[in-house]
């Protein structure tokens, strides 16, 4: 092999691990700024809607359908369901999106982790979830649990143009050694 071969195909490789150490620091950094924007809407929906009394998040109350109204005017992809349960975690009522099944239920009986955030798997799907109590005269009424999607891991269809991106400049920046 000659000499300048070996040296174009080390360039080569530098170049295409340049581009794997760009694009992986780049998804991380995404999905840590999409694990921020859940858990910073999470939290905060989740302690709003425990300031709604009890009875108008359930049936029968004064206003109907929050709960419904509440997850598809929210026009957000990510969440998964919302539902409320009553102080031993039974689900009173849910709004769901499709092809979802709600996890049971980790009700926590400190005071102190009443509001919180856990994670859930279902089959394939994982799931960060939200809950806080719903108090009526300081008594515990139920919990008001929020789930939404995991963010996705690694490389996805839609991602191909930008990893395109990023890639030409690397590859451009390195110096052609075939050519002399």
């Amino acid at each position: 092999m000659l000499k300048a071969d070996r040296i174009g195909l080390v360039i080569v490789v530098a170049s295409l691990f340049a581009i794997t150490v760009i694009e992986f620091l780049l998804f991380q950094k995404q999905q840590d700024s999409q694990m921020k924007e859940i858990r910073t809407q999470g939290v905060s929906l989740a302690r709003a809607i425990s300031g709604v009394p009890f009875e108008q998040l359930v049936p029968g109350g004064q206003q109907q359908g929050v709960v419904q109204a509440l997850h598809q005017g929210a026009d957000n992809k990510k969440l998964a369901y919302v539902t409320i349960t009553d102080r031993d975690g039974l689900t009173v009522v849910e709004g769901v999106a499709d092809g979802v099944i709600v996890p049971p239920a980790k009700i926590p009986r400190e005071p102190s982790a009443w509001l919180g955030d856990t994670e859930h798997t279902a089959g394939r799907d994982r799931y960060i979830e939200f809950h806080a109590p719903l108090l009526q005269e300081g008594d515990l009424r139920g919990f008001v649990r929020l789930g939404y999607f995991y963010p996705a891991e690694g490389l996805s269809l839609d991602q191909m143009p930008f990893l395109a991106m990023v890639a030409l400049p690397v590859f451009l920046l390195a110096p052609n050694q075939l050519v002399q």
